[in-house]
């Protein structure tokens, strides 16, 4: 795909992003594709939040005895996490958050008000559950579906 075409596409899924969060007031958004984004996903990703080694602040399984998935508790376990999550993201202390978000298989980076989040985060969370949370050079947070429970990180 050309380089030209590549960009319209990334600029589109920025629009749509920016028009499907407007109650989020975004601040500021970073494509995670271009030399912005890219050093900021680096940074992201060097938070440590994806290190195997470091344990999850909390895990919730969703297997039953048999170690076979169960799907009723998929849904609920998910809802434990979620709830946890939540928590996690009011418990901060922060004018301003990067939230990551995806738009037709584009990923950016944008800018919120932490009150402005917290505000939403009861009702857009349950249409809107894959994003994670970065404080940059002090916190990451991420709700993760792992092989057989949610964890989050």
């Amino acid at each position: 795909m050309s380089e030209k075409l590549e960009k319209l596409k990334a600029k589109n899924a920025e629009k749509k992003l920016l028009e499907r969060f407007h109650f989020l007031e975004i601040q500021e958004i970073q494509n995670a594709n271009d030399e912005n984004g890219e050093k900021f996903f680096a940074e992201f990703r060097n938070s440590g939040i994806w290190n195997y080694e470091n344990q999850p602040l909390a895990t919730f399984p969703f297997h039953n005895e048999n170690g076979l998935i169960d799907r009723n508790l998929v849904k609920m376990q998910h809802q434990k996490a979620r709830v946890f999550f939540i928590e996690k993201i009011k418990k901060l202390s922060a004018d301003f958050v990067w939230i990551a978000l995806s738009e037709n298989d584009f990923y950016f980076f944008v800018k919120v008000s932490l009150s402005r989040l917290c505000n939403h985060l009861d009702t857009w969370f349950e249409k809107y559950f894959d994003f994670e949370v970065f404080i940059p050079n002090q916190y990451a947070l991420a709700l993760h579906d792992a092989e057989y429970e949610w964890e989050v990180l």
